[in-house]
């Protein structure tokens, strides 16, 4: 095993330790959800675009404060560890211009797997315009975009990065290597966006890439620079290019 990673992360959980912190994170993040919904029925107006933005913007904050308060509690504190434990480590200069080409090269490679997929598996039955329903969930009016394009490029990224790679692609590649941890990573990330299923082979192979790059910086800021990268570009496009 790589023993600088080793060295860096100096992590003493197990698999079972984030299996168990993703279960009361889940808890956390429906009960937050049921809340939610339960307020919008009782004082919302009932149209689409208010349950829209309390769904995929307004709640996604309680819901970060909360995952990371589980993570912290359950998963950190219990092993004695600090936020570097999964992968919170600062990037150096020449990383970050490295990662100026890097980012852009992987967001194109994960385009072209999105494009050979509908080539191969759906043809001309699934189009992403804004008539799809995740489209339709990003593509929003005004400050309503604001609120959306945090939570979805800059909340989600975070709590995603924090949870497959700092906490599920650490915990394998301690137990095992590089290959399987990158691999079953990026498929419980893209069982994860199982409700989106026209993009589940570009989803794994942003899992990958994901993984590729914390590997390769030994810090979990890299993989969060593309996924933010890579929710912006959707939440944008969605909203002035389709």
């Amino acid at each position: 095993m790589n023993e600088e990673m080793r060295s860096i992360h100096h992590m003493r959980f197990h698999f079972i330790d984030v299996l168990k912190t993703i279960v009361i994170c889940l808890f956390w993040s429906l009960g937050i959800l049921l809340v939610g919904i339960i307020l919008l029925m009782i004082f919302g107006d009932h149209h689409y675009s208010d349950a829209r933005l309390v769904l995929t913007g307004s709640l996604l904050i309680p819901i970060f404060i909360a995952i990371l308060y589980t993570i912290k509690k359950h998963l950190l504190v219990k092993n004695g560890l600090g936020w570097d434990a999964l992968g919170f480590v600062p990037l150096k200069k020449n990383q970050l211009l490295k990662l100026v080409w890097q980012v852009p090269l992987c967001w194109f490679i994960i385009i072209i797997s999105q494009i050979i997929s509908f080539a191969l598996f759906f043809g001309d039955e699934v189009k992403y315009t804004k008539s799809s329903s995740t489209a339709e969930l990003l593509s929003v009016g005004g400050w309503k975009m604001i609120i959306v394009f945090i939570g979805m490029a800059v909340i989600t990224p975070i709590l995603e990065e924090i949870i497959f790679r700092g906490g599920i692609f650490r915990a394998l590649y301690e137990k095992w290597n590089f290959p399987i941890a990158a691999f079953g990573s990026a498929f419980l990330f893209m069982l994860a966006h199982v409700l989106i299923p026209f993009i589940m082979p570009a989803i794994f192979v942003m899992g990958l890439a994901f993984a590729y790059l914390y590997h390769q910086y030994k810090s979990i800021y890299a993989p969060i620079i593309l996924h933010m990268f890579i929710n912006g570009i959707n939440v944008i496009a969605v909203n002035f290019v389709l």
